[in-house]
């Protein structure tokens, strides 16, 4: 009787040895299952964030466009300031030819009046001089004129000149910029595809574990 006891005993044990052992498989089974749900909210916030990368990448995408468009208007615009610049120096070369006719023209006329009142030929003789310094000094005066005009629009061609180069500049940086984006995003995709695969492998195992448990319940 007390062998049977003892033996009945030893039984109990066992089977409340082998109760906590299902238990603790249990518990390790939940504890799994809720890393696994914890992988999957992981990979759908790295979606997220993929989703919101792409929508930054649009909007970077759209602003580098108003950016061509603006420099491709400041290209028009230089190409009818140079048109502008170019009617403006055929005008003034008609104007100088036509005040050179003119200049002819009246040193002519006074030709003329010189030979046909020789009587007056002091006077006249004076009134020539009077008028060639009076042309001497228009001449003068359009002279300085002239070279001050070109003088301002060689310099606001400079400033603009520069104002497209910094553009360009800008245009450069901002190009290597979003280069340097792009290659930090595929940096990201390769290192979420590595966590994917690496969630892949250990979902397998786990699940190949559980079986062989299952297996060995089984056999038990």
């Amino acid at each position: 009787q007390r062998e049977k006891e003892a033996e009945d005993k030893r039984q109990e044990e066992k089977r409340i040895a082998e109760v906590e052992r299902l238990e603790e498989l249990q518990r390790e089974k939940e504890a799994e299952e809720k890393r696994k749900e914890e992988r999957i909210a992981e990979v759908k916030r790295l979606e997220e964030l993929q989703r919101e990368k792409e929508v930054e990448q649009k909007r970077q995408e759209e602003e580098r466009l108003k950016e061509l468009e603006r420099f491709e208007e400041l290209r028009r615009e230089k190409e009818a300031e140079e048109t502008r610049q170019e009617e403006e120096r055929i005008a003034g070369v008609e104007r100088l030819e036509e005040l050179q006719r003119e200049k002819e023209a009246e040193e002519k006329r006074l030709e003329d009046e010189r030979i046909a009142e020789e009587k007056r030929k002091e006077e006249e003789f004076a009134e020539e001089q009077r008028l060639e310094a009076i042309q001497r000094e228009k001449e003068a005066e359009e002279t300085r004129r002239e070279e001050e005009r070109i003088l301002e629009a060689t310099r606001k061609e400079e400033e603009r000149i520069k104002e497209l180069e910094r553009l360009e500049e800008l245009q450069r940086e901002k190009e290597a910029e979003e280069k340097r984006k792009e290659e930090e995003r595929i940096a990201e995709v390769e290192r979420f595809e590595e966590l994917q695969r690496e969630k892949e492998a250990e979902d397998k195992r786990q699940e190949e574990k559980r079986i062989a448990e299952v297996e060995r319940l089984e056999e038990l």
